[in-house]
Order: structure tokens, then sequence, then C-alpha cells
């Protein structure tokens, strides 16, 4: 769905960044922060403090992978898939948005009460919240606001390296809703539906679907970067 009409700087995978972006945004940090998932293996995961509310991906987005996406399309559209309904969905029109889409997935489709009122982030929910995937995505793309803050996170990050013309990686997120779990990728038709979890099995559903899925497909591939947004580590 990225049409490619608007090309903002792209987010670098680090809560270092994230964190204080969405605080700013109007996102309670102080009940949930994006972390660091190490590994997907089950130490790694064993690290986190419950309850997990995404799973946020980085990885390459390769000839192979948007050759897998299409049959994975095709076959939804050929078979269907159950998509709750009370899902917050958007489409990324906007090139290297993902990441700020990723973790508005990812925020959006959990307690919305950790919003604070009168924030950035409330307005766009409450002002795209009845809209169409579509709808939502356009609204993103006109957000100034929203873009404003975005480009400070990039600008304030460590490694400008990242600010570069074309950046070949993709922010996608894991969520639970209605006893399913759910990969949004905004380039895509609709959420796609990766069978039952529930909040407990969140995080080992994703890092199931993560290792059999995506790095299956690309064996050879090392970069991949997983953040969580879950509670915060005991200091």
């Amino acid at each position: 769905m990225d049409s490619g009409d608007q090309n903002w700087l792209p987010l670098e995978s680090n809560p270092e960044v994230i964190n204080p972006y969405f605080k700013k945004m109007g996102f309670d940090t102080e009940k949930f922060q994006f972390q660091d998932l190490l590994s997907t293996d089950e130490w790694a995961q064993e690290m986190i403090k419950q309850p997990c509310l995404a799973v946020i991906l980085l990885f390459p987005i390769k000839e192979s992978t948007e050759k897998y996406d299409e049959a994975q399309q095709e076959k939804i559209d050929k078979e269907g898939q159950k998509v709750s309904e009370n899902l917050f969905y958007m489409y990324q029109y906007a090139q290297n948005a993902c990441g700020t889409i990723a973790a508005i997935h990812s925020i959006l489709n959990g307690d919305t009460s950790l919003i604070k009122e009168g924030s950035i982030l409330h307005k766009f929910y409450q002002d795209t919240k009845n809209l169409s995937p579509e709808e939502r995505g356009k609204y993103f793309n006109k957000s100034e606001s929203i873009k404003e803050s975005h480009v400070e996170a990039v600008n304030n990050e460590s490694n400008q390296t990242q600010a570069q013309d074309e950046v070949n990686t993709h922010f996608i997120a894991f969520i639970h809703k209605d006893g399913y779990l759910y990969e949004m990728d905004g380039r895509k038709k609709s959420p796609i539906n990766h069978g039952e979890t529930n909040e407990q099995k969140l995080l080992s559903d994703s890092c199931k679907v993560i290792k059999d899925v995506f790095m299956k497909r690309d064996p050879e591939e090392l970069n991949f970067a997983t953040m969580v947004l879950a509670s915060p580590q005991e200091q």
C-alpha cells in the first residue's frame, strides 16, 4: 500500500529513540515500553516481563519476500481468513513511515487508556477510529504533527547513517485481538491471521511466526531486529 507519495526518514530499531518519541506523542511509557528482544529463542523471551502487548519485527525486503507476500495474498483471496472487526489497521502510503505505523498498530490495538487525552496520538485515534484502513492511512499522511514528531525522533538518533535515500528494511507489528495473532503490515491489503493465541502466548507465538516464516524463507539473512511493547524491566 506504499504509494511513495511521501518519503519520511527511516526510524532506527532502538527503544531509546522510540520510547521518548511516543511519550511525546502521548503514550504512557511508565506502564509499557518498547524494549529490545535479544533473540526469538525461549531464553530471551523469558527476560521480557509480562504482559507483552505487541512484538515489532524489522526485516529486509527482497524480491523473494515480495514474491512470498504475493503468493500469501493470492491464497487469502482464494480461501479467505478470519479478521476481527475490532482491529485498528491502517495502510502505509508514505515511504519509510513503517516504524511509526508499526508502533501505532502496537499501541492502538492495546489499552487505549494508556494514551493521554488531548495528545497527538489521542487526537489521531479519536479522529480515525471509525475510518477505513485507507482513510486512516491518508489522514496519517496529512498529519503534520505526527510527521514533525517522527522527523524529530530521527534527528535525535545516534546512528545518523540510517537517514539514507532508500532503506530496504521494513517494520511490522504482531498483536493479539479477540483470541487471534495478527501480523499488522500497512503495505498489505489486510491484517494477516496467524492462528489462535492469547495475551500470555502472544510473545512466544509471535516468535514462532518470525522463525517459521520470516527467517525460514530467508535462512542466509542475519539482518533481523525485534522489539516488544511490554511492562518495564525492574531497575
